[in-house]
């Protein structure tokens, strides 16, 4: 409660205050729009938000992807790039490496003057992530996840 009311006295607002980029509601418009599909956010980034160098590095580290809970049809990141708004299956080790790759594409847009993400700015992501960190809980188990489109402040 105290930091919402922090939150709301000191509002948090973007080097580039203006036009709001976003990647549109379907694939196609996000391709049409020059977004990425960002693998460590899950989701589809306007080039303004984009963070070529953390995705790449993340990329390398080899998550695997399901269409299903038991894990017996692995989707590639295009596949699951085409799978917004559906679910789709990892494991909760990914999810622990996302939250650290979020908050460090945040640093380094700060540092860079460079436009923020939705997700990156969620005070809601960012206990959630916190949480995650302090108590990871089993690092294989299998969790759930959505791509989604991404907007950029």
């Amino acid at each position: 409660m105290q930091h919402q009311q922090q939150q709301q006295q000191h509002p948090i607002t973007s080097p580039a205050v203006g036009h709001i980029y976003d990647c549109g509601n379907t694939t196609a418009e996000a391709r049409e729009r020059n977004c990425t599909f960002e693998l460590f956010t899950v989701s589809w980034v306007p080039p303004a938000c984009a963070d070529e160098d953390l995705d790449a590095e993340f990329r390398a580290i080899g998550y695997r992807y399901f269409a299903d809970k038991e894990n017996t049809q692995e989707l590639t990141y295009e596949e699951l790039a085409n799978r917004v708004w559906q679910t789709a299956w990892t494991t909760n080790e990914q999810h622990l490496m996302h939250c650290g790759y979020v908050w460090r594409k945040m640093h380094r847009a700060v540092e860079a003057g460079k436009r923020h993400s939705d997700r990156e700015l969620e005070w809601e992501h960012t206990v959630h992530c916190s949480g995650l960190i302090v108590k990871p809980g089993d690092l294989g188990e299998i969790i759930s996840i959505e791509p989604d489109f991404g907007r950029c402040y």
